[in-house]
């Protein structure tokens, strides 16, 4: 469990994995934010599987089919970078696919935020500050879909400019 005082909640990380819960004291939610894979258009093409752990003193790395994700926790939240080595093959934006599992409701704000709130419309917690950039730091178009029914999000990227690799970063507040 990796807490996080300052956000009132607990993360949990297993390969493509993120499970959240809170308040720290007497947890009323858990959401399950589970990486599915990369795609364009057409929907997945490139399945994520995870091959290995890493640990160092800043984070975890797991390495997987088509892309790494690299968790980091920082004074912002936890950090949740995709790190995508080589284009995926077919035409349009890419899309990395997560599945939600939570009783809270999801809803994009600006594009770039996945916030969760409960019934009442209470805020419990975010999935924030969306940026993609690639090899020579360029920054690159992204932004948040939710799927209707809430039981999916895409974070769709513009990668026709991109020079690979690319990393997607968004932050769990």
């Amino acid at each position: 469990d990796v807490l996080m005082p300052h956000a009132d909640m607990a993360a949990v990380i297993h390969g493509g994995i993120m499970e959240l819960r809170g308040p720290l004291t007497d947890p009323k939610w858990k959401t399950r934010m589970t990486f599915m894979g990369l795609g364009r258009a057409d929907g997945i093409s490139v399945p994520w599987t995870r091959k290995k752990v890493t640990h160092s003193d800043t984070g975890v790395v797991w390495t997987g089919t088509g892309a790494d994700i690299e968790y980091l926790l920082e004074p912002a939240g936890l950090r949740q970078n995709f790190l995508i080595g080589t284009r995926p093959s077919g035409s349009g934006p890419l899309q990395l696919t997560l599945a939600l599992n939570s009783p809270l409701c999801a809803r994009v704000e600006g594009g770039v935020d996945l916030v969760f709130h409960n019934m009442a419309g209470e805020y419990a917690h975010a999935y924030r500050g969306l940026t993609v950039w690639d090899d020579c730091g360029t920054p690159l178009d992204a932004w948040i879909e939710l799927v209707p029914g809430g039981s999916l999000a895409r974070i769709v990227v513009n990668d026709a400019q991109a020079i690979y690799p690319i990393t997607v970063d968004p932050v769990s507040t």
